[in-house]
């Protein structure tokens, strides 16, 4: 089967295990997710997602938590409030796309469309993509 545009479509595959770090600055009673296309992330409703992170006073705004994951992901970060009714979506990036096949470790920042990911096989990549921002021409 050939794929004449785009990414293949997702199918499901061996759950991984995902660590998840993210920088967002919240105000008090927000919570933070990660919200997208697979069942996990909530097929895009805050409330579903069940990979909600954590922090405390002595590593805020970094949030960080571990899902079980596969598959190709499209996703946001949100910062939850009043269970999921009012809630703050990255607004400034496209939604976040990863094809996630092997354990890996992601770091990223609300808003910010960059993803620093690590294999769990030490840095032989294909364990997870993201857009790499252009190239820009040296002056």
């Amino acid at each position: 089967l050939l794929f004449a545009f785009g990414n293949p479509p997702a199918t499901p595959g061996k759950m991984v295990q995902v660590r998840l770090r993210v920088k967002c600055k919240t105000e008090p009673g927000e919570s933070v997710k990660l919200v997208g296309n697979a069942p996990a992330l909530g097929s895009w409703n805050p409330s579903s997602s069940k990979v909600e992170l954590t922090t405390d006073a002595s590593s805020y705004p970094v949030w960080s938590g571990t899902a079980e994951l596969s598959g190709a992901l499209e996703f946001k970060v949100v910062a939850v409030r009043d269970g999921g009714q009012n809630s703050r979506w990255e607004s400034r990036i496209e939604n976040r796309k990863l094809d996630i096949n092997e354990a890996v470790e992601l770091e990223m920042e609300f808003d910010k469309k960059d993803i620093k990911k690590k294999g769990s096989s030490g840095g032989g990549g294909g364990y997870a993509t993201a857009p790499v921002p252009a190239a820009v021409p040296p002056p």
